[in-house]
C-alpha cells in the first residue's frame, strides 16, 4: 500500500470524488500524523518528500526567509484635509455583508463540485411504479430478519443491485470520462467497483461526503453483494476505512 503511493499521482490510484479527502487527510497527516489513522499514515509514510505541500510551503518558507527592508527614514507629509463623514440615515444601521473563504474540507469540495463542470454530461429520466419493489423489500427483510438479527435491506441496497445487473448487460456504460494530452478520451474499466455516496460527521462537527466503493461486484451475488455493503458502511462509519476503499470508483 506505501509502495503505491509514493508520488501524487501514482497509477492505480484513481481517488475520483474522494480527492479533496484524500488531500485533507494528507495535510492532517504533514500537521500532525497521529491526527489520521494508522492506514492512512502507511500509506502517506512512503510519499515523495519532494512533493508541495497543499498550501504551498515552499511559497510560506519564502516568505519567512525574505528578510524586511525598512524603507529610509522621510520626514512624513502633513495629513491632507479630510471631508467630513457622511451623516448616517435614520434606521440605517445595517453592515455591508463580507465573504467568506471556504477553507479545509469545504474548500476542497467547491473545488470538486466546479471541475466537474467541465465533465460532458447528459441526463436521462424514467418514471416507473415502486409498489412492486416496496413489496418485494418487505418479503426480504423478513427473511433477513429470521436468519440475521438487525438485517434489513434499504431502497439503496435495491437501487444499487439494479445498477449492477444494468452493468452486467451493458458493460460498455463501465466507462468514465479521461483528459489525455488534453484530448477528450473514454476510460474503459475491467471491472465494477460501485461507489456509494455516504453524508458523515467530520472531526469539527460539520457534514462531509466521502464516496467509498465495493470492489468487484460484477461477480456478486445479491447476499454476496449485500454483506459487502453492510461491511463497507460499518468501516467507514467507525474510522477503519483504508485508502484502498476510496480508491478506483467506477460508477457511483
Amino acid at each position: 500500500m506505501a509502495d503505491a503511493g509514493r508520488t501524487e499521482t501514482a497509477p492505480g490510484l484513481d481517488f475520483g470524488p474522494n480527492q479533496w479527502m484524500v488531500e485533507e487527510m494528507l495535510h492532517r497527516y504533514r500537521t500532525a500524523p497521529d491526527s489520521v489513522d494508522p492506514a492512512w499514515r502507511e500509506f502517506f509514510a512512503g510519499r515523495s518528500p519532494a512533493a508541495p505541500d497543499l498550501d504551498g510551503p515552499a511559497i510560506r518558507d519564502a516568505e519567512v526567509a525574505a528578510p524586511a527592508v525598512a524603507p529610509p527614514e522621510t520626514a512624513a507629509p502633513p495629513p491632507p484635509d479630510r471631508p467630513a463623514p457622511a451623516a448616517e440615515k435614520p434606521g440605517d444601521d445595517r453592515e455591508e455583508a463580507g465573504v467568506e473563504k471556504l477553507v479545509g474540507i469545504p474548500g476542497r469540495i467547491a473545488e470538486a463540485m466546479d471541475a466537474s463542470l467541465e465533465v460532458p454530461t447528459a441526463t436521462s429520466v424514467r418514471n416507473m411504479p415502486a409498489k412492486l419493489l416496496e413489496v418485494n423489500r418487505r418479503i426480504l427483510n423478513n427473511q433477513l430478519q429470521r436468519r440475521i438479527k438487525g438485517g434489513k435491506v434499504s431502497f439503496t441496497h435495491l437501487i444499487g443491485w439494479a445498477v449492477i445487473r444494468s452493468l452486467r448487460e451493458m458493460p460498455e456504460m463501465n466507462v468514465s470520462y479521461q483528459e489525455t494530452e488534453g484530448a477528450p478520451g473514454r476510460a474503459v474499466h475491467k471491472q465494477v467497483n460501485l461507489g456509494l455516496a455516504m453524508d458523515m460527521e467530520g472531526r469539527d462537527g460539520g457534514r462531509i461526503l466521502v464516496v467509498p466503493n465495493i470492489k468487484g461486484v460484477q461477480d456478486m451475488e445479491f447476499e454476496d453483494y449485500w454483506q459487502a455493503y453492510q461491511s463497507l458502511v460499518r468501516r467507514v462509519q467507525s474510522g477503519k476505512a483504508t485508502p484502498d476503499d476510496f480508491a478506483g470508483t467506477t460508477v457511483t
